[in-house]
């Protein structure tokens, strides 16, 4: 059975989250043979999808591995796994809204950890730093599916 999270509960977790997150700064990866970042693109992204909002109790699941990112980012073993793929943003140019298509490079890095599939995303935006987007752990990734 599981118990609904209180507001109280939800507010601890981002502020101990946020304040790890900011403790982080960067890392070196020797898997990706660069600096990864962490600024406010990737902690956004653990509260949102796009314009919605995750539940909760999935922020909260995601807050909990912040600890672990670091840990598999700095993992010489882990396992990578590379996509491209073709982001578009609308920003306002000469007082004019424009379709900007920027290509994007995601490195999906896991590392089992007491038993626990967990997988940090960073991406690389254009030729701009990589920088952290998004962890998650195997159970929460099965969640979803059930969800959808």
């Amino acid at each position: 059975m599981e118990y609904p999270i209180t507001d109280s509960a939800y507010r601890a977790s981002k502020k101990k989250a946020k304040k790890l997150y900011k403790e982080l700064n960067s890392v070196w990866s020797p898997a990706l043979k660069d600096e990864v970042v962490f600024n406010s693109a990737g902690f956004r992204h653990l509260i949102w999808k796009g314009s919605e909002q995750r539940p909760h109790s999935q922020q909260m699941e995601r807050f909990s591995l912040i600890s672990k990112v670091s840990e598999i980012l700095q993992s010489p073993d882990a396992n990578v796994v590379f996509r491209k793929k073709d982001e578009y943003a609308v920003v306002k140019w000469k007082g004019e809204k424009k379709t900007v298509i920027s290509e994007a490079n995601f490195w999906a890095i896991s590392k089992e950890i007491n038993g626990i599939s967990i997988r940090a995303v960073v991406r690389q935006v254009g030729k701009g730093k990589k920088h952290f987007l998004s962890v998650f752990s195997e159970k929460l990734k099965k969640q979803k599916t059930a969800q959808e």
